[in-house]
Order: structure tokens, then C-alpha cells, then sequence
């Protein structure tokens, strides 16, 4: 197990996932300017190197980016993904008018029930705390 006294609130509330929020079993682990500042596991099962399923780890990354992105670029939630991402055939994936456009605000709500899960706020919260 790895924590970096600045990202000690990352494991307080790892532990109070386990302690309170009902979680079983869970890994986590943050990189920080290219070190490691936060590697944990704990439950059945779970260690540092276990293979999970890797379903919706994108969701993080996506937001992430687009926050990075609505930072340094100026892109907004209102704004169709077209207008950044021209090539996007948004008929190819299944919109009846691909001409209206999907805003990236409609593309981040498709994702926001799981950042809503208590377990999964904690850790943020308390990442967002140390950074």
C-alpha cells in the first residue's frame, strides 16, 4: 500500500467506504506528476494487481478531459460536439436528425449516476481536497 501524506484524505475515505458506505471489496490507486501517490486494496479478493472488469473506466477519463478541455480550449456544455469533433457521424451512431447536434452536456448526463454512487463521491471529494 502506497499513500503520500498529502493524499492521506484518499485513504481516510477509502477506509470510511469500507467502514460505513457498505463497500466490500475495492482498489484505487492515483498517479500524480508521474509518482504514485495513492495505491490501495482491500477485501476478498482485491489486490494491488487484481484484473477487474473494465466497463465504464472511461467515464472518468471522458470527464476529466472535457474538464481539461472547458478549462484550456473554451469548450462548453452547450456546445455540439460537432463544432470540436467536425467527422463525428452522429447519424452512424443511431440519432434520427444528426443535423440538431448532441451537446457535450447531454453526453456527460449520460454518465452521471455513477460519480452519484457515495463511495465514488468520497473518493473525488477527497482527491479533489489534496490536489
Amino acid at each position: 500500500m502506497t499513500v503520500d501524506p498529502a493524499f492521506a484524505a484518499v485513504e481516510e475515505a477509502f477506509r470510511e467506504n469500507f467502514a460505513s458506505r457498505g463497500e466490500a471489496g475495492a482498489a484505487v490507486c492515483v498517479i500524480a506528476d508521474g509518482r504514485t501517490v495513492v495505491d490501495l486494496a482491500a477485501g476478498p479478493g482485491w489486490y494491488p494487481d487484481s484484473l477487474v472488469n473494465a466497463f465504464s473506466v472511461g467515464k472518468g477519463l471522458t470527464a476529466a478531459v472535457l474538464g481539461h478541455a472547458m478549462e484550456v480550449a473554451g469548450v462548453a456544455l452547450d456546445d455540439p460536439v460537432t463544432r470540436w469533433w467536425p467527422e463525428l457521424d452522429l447519424g452512424a451512431l443511431g440519432f434520427a436528425d444528426p443535423d440538431t447536434g448532441v451537446a457535450f452536456g447531454y453526453v456527460m448526463a449520460e454518465m452521471g449516476p455513477r460519480w452519484q454512487n457515495p463511495r465514488n463521491r468520497a473518493l473525488l471529494d477527497a482527491l479533489g481536497s489534496c490536489l
